[in-house]
């Protein structure tokens, strides 16, 4: 994400919005922007239901910085809408108070804060402290009653940290990997017989061509098989980051941390199904499962266990289904609304939500859709899964705006000026809201 980095290839950089020869948009895009801002504002306090957040920082090469704050809700046709609500230079120092004080100024000049139910944003540096002046500032200054899960911690960041401690001991595997695959990508014959019988077979490691480009390597079949426990292992914390970063719910942050506990275990006991793994792969396993236990409770925290619940795409009968049970009446009857625990409705409701979703159902590929059907029967229910669905796993929505800022950043480009930069964002992001 280094597009933004083209503002600096041309001009001097001395304040980020003070470049004397910079291109100024019209009076009319800055007065549309403005409109687009206040319809924004508009539609924000008109959104039926809580409402989620996501942020995230970028630097430019020259260490400019930018954050990037997106917002999430499940309209009334339940489908899931997200604008960019801001986007702007966020100067240096970059600290708790400096984060926390500008996601603070955005959340009241929006007037939302009574609608946050979670934000979403990486797990380090200076996101959890701020997140935390975040909540309690929130709590004190308007009496709500935000927790801990308030923050969600963005499972790809969990998953790229617990990887980082994992390949600490498997440094001369993943080192050779990237010799392989050098040598693999400078050869189109040798990349099309690469990709027919993959790593994990020693005929590939015969092949002159290769061997001749891997030089210093001499790859025994043993070798070969090192390797590939070692491409198993990994292999699953790349399908976990490809599942949930394409994935708009939370439900997946327990089952992703589940999944990777597990295959840990078995790498641990020698009980892979590849049926073959090595001392330094256990390791790497140990230390990935050290550092799981770390984000245990921000990945399995409440908000995360009740989208869980609420997304019938997923079975609950190997659950504990009772306690779950009792949980979500818990919430249902005294938290979330506030009704008598004696209604014997809602927990009718409870009993026939539980029996419809004892099964998973593969058939349903769009959740959302699924509880539009069954709204008028789920009526209490229906208001939870609005108020929680929406949360996202994942800050892709908000890394994914810098991306897009490459498509007209470019070099033709680069006397724009960050404000204007920031106004483009906000009014292609709003277009797409309101489809004009």
């Amino acid at each position: 994400m280094a597009d933004l980095s083209l503002i600096t290839d041309s001009i001097p950089y001395s304040s980020p919005s003070t470049h004397e020869d910079s291109i100024v948009l019209s009076g009319r895009t800055a007065t549309t922007s403005t409109g687009r801002k206040q319809k924004a504002k508009t539609s924000a306090n008109s959104i039926k239901g809580a409402i989620a957040l996501t942020l995230d920082c970028w630097s430019s090469r020259v260490m400019c910085g930018y954050m990037v704050i997106t917002v999430h809700w499940i309209d009334e046709e339940w489908k899931l809408q997200s604008v960019v609500l801001e986007f702007c230079y966020f100067p240096p120092p970059h600290n708790q108070h400096t984060t926390s004080d500008l996601i603070l100024s955005v959340v009241k000049d929006f007037n939302i804060w009574s609608k946050i139910k979670a934000i979403t944003s990486e797990s380090g540096g200076e996101m959890p402290p701020a997140m935390i002046i975040v909540k309690e500032n929130l709590n004190d200054q308007y009496s709500l009653l935000l927790e801990d899960d308030f923050h969600i911690r963005c499972i790809c960041h969990v998953i790229n940290r617990v990887v980082c401690d994992a390949t600490h001991f498997i440094k001369k595997e993943v080192q050779m990997f990237r010799q392989i695959l050098k040598a693999v990508h400078g050869s189109v014959a040798i990349r099309v017989k690469f990709f027919k019988i993959g790593c994990c077979a020693g005929a590939l490691c015969k092949s002159e061509e290769l061997c001749d480009r891997l030089t210093n390597m001499a790859l025994s079949d043993m070798d070969w098989r090192v390797l590939k426990s070692c491409k198993d292992f990994l292999q699953s914390a790349y399908h976990c980051t490809v599942a949930t970063s394409g994935c708009d719910y939370i439900s997946l942050q327990p089952l992703s941390y589940k999944h990777l506990l597990t295959l840990c275990e078995k790498i641990r006991f020698g009980q892979v199904d590849t049926g073959f793994t090595t001392p330094t792969v256990k390791q790497a396993a140990t230390a990935m499962e050290l550092k799981l236990f770390k984000y245990s409770a921000n990945l399995n925290c409440q908000a995360s266990k009740m989208a869980l619940l609420l997304d019938n795409r997923s079975s609950i009968a190997s659950y504990e289904t009772m306690e779950l049970k009792y949980q979500l009446r818990f919430i249902l009857t005294m938290i979330h609304y506030g009704f008598a625990i004696e209604n014997v409705a809602n927990t009718d409701e409870v009993d026939d939500f539980f029996m419809l979703t004892a099964k998973e159902d593969r058939r349903v590929s769009n959740v959302l859709l699924c509880w539009k059907q069954h709204s008028n029967h789920f009526l209490t229910l229906s208001m939870m899964a609005r108020d929680t669905l929406m949360i996202q796993g994942s800050s892709m929505a908000s890394e994914s705006a810098f991306s897009e800022s490459g498509g007209f950043v470019r070099t033709s480009r680069s006397k724009l000026s960050d404000e204007n930069i920031e106004m483009i964002m906000k009014l292609k992001s709003c277009n797409r809201l309101f489809r004009e």
